[in-house]
């Protein structure tokens, strides 16, 4: 009889473990899960992005591009392709240029070094690129360009997370993506020529 009592006991012990560890695992099984989520939505989210951009990128370098009204309606459809997937999410576009790609990591504007100490000064002479009549160390220019220019269009969508994640995760309530593209503007017409100029 003792030996009953003691067993139906453990019984009536284990269903009470049994909630016990539930109550451990569930919210840790509860993060790996919307956290797998949170994953695949952003990865689709990039890869629609991207897809987008290589497509309106294309576009911005079509000689109709250098109307003001279809860059915005390049933009839009970039906006609305996201919106499908994520009503609230919001996008911002920059769209800046230079006048080759070798620029896009050194934008400075080139100059003749005759004293040889990397700086333009003491009357050397530089190219004058963006046409402003001083030297720039930083010859990117906002806006579309001319032909033959090299774009850089980028884009940054935000949205809000599909789950709230707990902030110990260091996670933010919002998710923020950016893409951008370099791509050269069709030779539609003849390249103004370059100007030069004195440090």
């Amino acid at each position: 009889m003792s030996g009953r009592g003691s067993s139906i006991a453990r019984v009536k012990d284990n269903k009470g473990i049994t909630a016990v560890e539930t109550a451990f695992v569930l919210p840790l099984l509860l993060v790996i899960v919307l956290g797998g989520l949170e994953l695949g939505m952003q990865s689709y989210m990039r890869a629609l992005m991207d897809t987008a951009m290589e497509k309106a990128a294309r576009d911005l370098t079509l000689p109709s591009a250098a109307d003001p009204a279809i860059r915005d309606q390049i933009n839009e459809k970039v906006t609305q392709l996201m919106k499908t997937t994520i009503p609230q999410a919001t996008t911002s576009f920059s769209l800046t240029y230079v006048d080759r790609f070798s620029r896009v990591t050194n934008p400075s504007e080139d100059f003749i070094d005759t004293n040889g100490n990397r700086i333009c000064d003491n009357g050397e002479t530089f190219m004058d690129v963006n046409g402003n009549g001083y030297f720039d160390t930083d010859a990117t220019a906002s806006g579309w360009g001319k032909a033959e220019d090299v774009i850089r269009y980028s884009v940054t969508v935000s949205y809000p997370r599909l789950a709230p994640l707990p902030d110990a995760l260091g996670l933010g309530d919002t998710v923020t993506l950016t893409s951008q593209k370099f791509l050269r503007i069709e030779p539609f017409s003849a390249r103004p020529p370059v100007g030069t100029g004195s440090c």
